[in-house]
Order: C-alpha cells, then structure tokens, then sequence
C-alpha cells in the first residue's frame, strides 16, 4: 500500500466488526456492525474476510468466495452495487 512497514503487534488492530452490506435506500448506505473499536475515524487497512460468497449479487463490488481475504486501503472510494445481503468480517488495523 505503500507505507513503511511496522512491527507487528495486537496494538495495530484497531477494530473489528461483522458487517452485512444493506442495500441501497434513501438514506445511502448503511453497514451493520457488530464488534469492538469501531469508531468514525478512517483506517489505514482495512482486512475484509467474506463469512459467505460475495458478489455484487449480494453488496459487494467484486466476487469473494466465503473465508476468502482482501486488503483495502482506508482511503480508496469504493464503489458497492446496489444490492445487498452478504456478510463480512472487517478488521480495520493500522499498517
């Protein structure tokens, strides 16, 4: 992502949450969240790990198969379809 890379420790996880992608309604998007830390600050990284497939049949803006992993930079706009339903676990962590 082209950062300096950090030492690894449990301190650099600064949230987590299981997330379901709600579909697109009047008031724009809408992420459930079930975990601890989340706060409104963005993250560095952001580790998501699909707990079912996802597709943009279900939320999710490319196709990821269920335990499968992916890394996002905090800052990047991500575009999700207008559907919804899949479920992930994110990881926002600090590297």
């Amino acid at each position: 992502m082209g950062r300096p890379a950090k030492t690894a420790h449990r301190s650099l996880v600064r949230g987590y949450g299981v997330y379901r992608f709600k579909k697109l309604s009047d008031v724009g998007w809408t992420l459930l969240c079930k975990g601890a830390g989340m706060n409104d600050e963005i993250p560095d990284t952001v580790v998501c790990i699909a707990l079912e497939d996802l597709n943009p049949d279900n939320g999710f803006f490319l196709h990821l198969r269920r335990g499968e992993d992916l890394c996002l930079d905090g800052g990047d706009d991500i575009l999700l379809p207008p559907t919804g339903g899949g479920l992930a676990l994110l990881v926002w962590v600090d590297v």
